[in-house]
Formats: C-alpha cells, sequence, structure tokens
C-alpha cells in the first residue's frame, strides 16, 4: 500500500517512482495499491482505478482504454 507515494515530488521523480513500484510488482508478482488525489500520473502505471466519490465508487479497467480517455472521461463526469 503506497499512500500519496509522489506527493511533493518533481515529474521526473514521480515517473521514477511509479516506474520503481512497477518493477518491483513485476519482480515480485505482488499487487500494489497506490492512494493519491494525482491519479492522472498514474493512469499510465496502472491496471485498474478505483475512485472514491462521496455519492458513488467506481472501478476502471485500464487494459480496454486509453490513460486518456479515461482522464478525459473523468474530468467530465462520465465516470
Amino acid at each position: 500500500l503506497y499512500d500519496e507515494p509522489t506527493s511533493g515530488l518533481d515529474a521526473w521523480s514521480a515517473q521514477k517512482v511509479a516506474k520503481l513500484i512497477q518493477e518491483t510488482q513485476q519482480k515480485f508478482g505482488i499487487t500494489s495499491i497506490v492512494v493519491t488525489h494525482d491519479y492522472a500520473s498514474w493512469l499510465g502505471v496502472a491496471d485498474h482505478v478505483f475512485l472514491l466519490e462521496p455519492s458513488r465508487k467506481t472501478l476502471i479497467e485500464l487494459q480496454t482504454r486509453s490513460a486518456d480517455e479515461v482522464a478525459s472521461r473523468i474530468e467530465a463526469g462520465l465516470i
């Protein structure tokens, strides 16, 4: 479980941390849960995104959608 692992990092460092988490998952065959408010930076890394909002909870499987499509739909309130 990673709670805001890239909070306060510059873009380059945040990318490195995300890649390290992804490599760790692959190396050990484990699942990681990343809690973040900055979902856009994790869409390219995640297999699934679970959005928590006061009125609803939404699971998004990213294998079937591009990260850009998901980000656009979230921002437009369609997801």
